[in-house]
């Protein structure tokens, strides 16, 4: 059997299309509720079976593919929609995300609601408040609520940037 026919399905799934480098990939933690379970989530042993379970129920672990714009501070970078009815990702809620740049994971963090009460010091993926009818807007932060001053890591700051467009 080749190489890439032992491939595991998620390995083949964070494959980048050749036109977008970068995925979001949502799912809950462990522990229902407990943002702090989603920092560095990419990282720990049950990452495989929360992010990418056998059977996934599309409100618990799936792809981001509605048409969505990610913000940080330094760039911005847009994805078209892949079919997904255009509501999809107000359905977003409390749980965890991890970005992946050509298929490696980059960063993981919580995704919050833009008007969330709750305060943490690890990523976030902030669901700005727009219209139904529009194009998901996510702001991806160091800490919640997001400040305005500190940049992003360079871990995951300077990818990123990469792969802005223009200005």
């Amino acid at each position: 059997m080749s190489a890439q026919a032992q491939q595991h399905p998620a390995q083949e799934a964070v494959r980048p299309e050749a036109q977008q480098r970068w995925r979001l990939r949502l799912f809950q933690p462990s522990r229902p509720g407990e943002l702090s379970l989603c920092e560095h989530a990419h990282r720990r042993q049950d990452f495989q079976r929360l992010a990418f379970p056998e059977t996934a129920e599309p409100l618990q672990a799936r792809w981001l593919d509605e048409a969505a714009s990610l913000r940080w501070q330094g760039g911005r970078v847009s994805q078209p929609g892949a079919g997904a009815e255009p509501a999809g990702g107000r359905r977003l809620r409390d749980g965890c995300f991890t970005l992946f740049v050509d298929g490696a994971a980059l960063v993981s963090g919580a995704v919050v609601q833009s008007y969330s009460a709750r305060r943490f010091d690890h990523p976030a993926l902030v669901v700005e408040h727009k219209a139904a009818e529009t194009p998901l807007e996510l702001t991806l932060a160091p800490s919640f609520p997001v400040q305005p001053h500190p940049p992003p890591p360079i871990s995951w700051g300077a990818p990123l940037t990469a792969l802005v467009d223009g200005p």
